[in-house]
């Protein structure tokens, strides 16, 4: 994952930056990388949209509104990122954090912010560590590991860039793409309609009639006539 720092101004490459580089050195996190210079926000769409970013913006000096409009630009361009905010109070961060939702840390610069900033990178850092083990719900002051096993499917929101995770324990929403999530799943996990990947260890039943697959008596998910050849021929791996 690629750090970006995102601000109005160059200020924060003089004590910032080096300072998030001295943390990836000191605590040998070598899953976050850095990119080099503070960028404006009209600039991010220059970065590879393949790539998963954590973004660092930097908001102290913004409105409510502004600040929601870059956040929201932001999410919007990178439907995978993550996302921490840099203020210095001067915005009303429990509407900001209620209305974007998605917010995975904040560092105050009125306080101890090169303890912060540690905290953050090392937490993410560790994170990342379990991620082969199922998907990773982001949010701000909670986090939640949902394992493969208990999976049944992902399907797209519509007029979103967020997905609904359907599990065992119920459901959670995820900021993500079906085309680019499939590619980080594992093998039991294939796209069975344009808009949903189901767990194919899970199906217990597939009605033709219908183009339905039933996980249990009460759940279950449609795929597409143009799946269906390749879903029997895979759910044979499970049987």
């Amino acid at each position: 994952m690629e750090i970006v720092v995102v601000s109005k101004t160059a200020e924060l490459n003089k004590e910032f930056l080096p300072a998030i580089d001295q943390i990836l050195y000191r605590e040998k996190i070598k899953c976050l990388s850095l990119y080099g210079q503070v960028m404006k926000c009209d600039e991010i769409r220059m970065l590879p949209q393949d790539n998963v970013y954590l973004f660092f913006v930097d908001i102290q000096k913004e409105s409510f509104l502004e600040a929601g409009i870059w956040l929201e630009t932001i999410m919007n361009t990178f439907p995978a990122c993550n996302l921490v905010l840099l203020t210095d109070n001067g915005v009303s961060l429990h509407n900001l954090v209620n209305r974007i939702g998605m917010i995975n840390g904040i560092i105050d610069f009125q306080g101890a912010w090169r303890e912060q900033l540690a905290d953050i990178l090392k937490t993410i850092a560790a994170k990342m560590r379990t991620l082969c083990k199922g998907i990773l719900i982001l949010h701000y002051n909670m986090d939640r590991m949902i394992v493969y096993e208990d999976i049944y499917y992902i399907e797209t929101i519509k007029a979103t860039h967020c997905c609904t995770v359907r599990h065992k324990k119920g459901t959670e929403r995820l900021r993500a793409n079906i085309k680019d999530l499939i590619g980080q799943l594992d093998s039991r996990f294939e796209i069975v309609h344009a808009s949903t990947i189901a767990n194919l260890s899970l199906i217990r039943k597939i009605d033709r009639e219908s183009r339905c697959l039933y996980f249990n008596d009460e759940i279950s998910c449609s795929y597409s006539n143009a799946c269906a050849k390749r879903i029997r021929h895979r759910i044979q791996e499970f049987v």
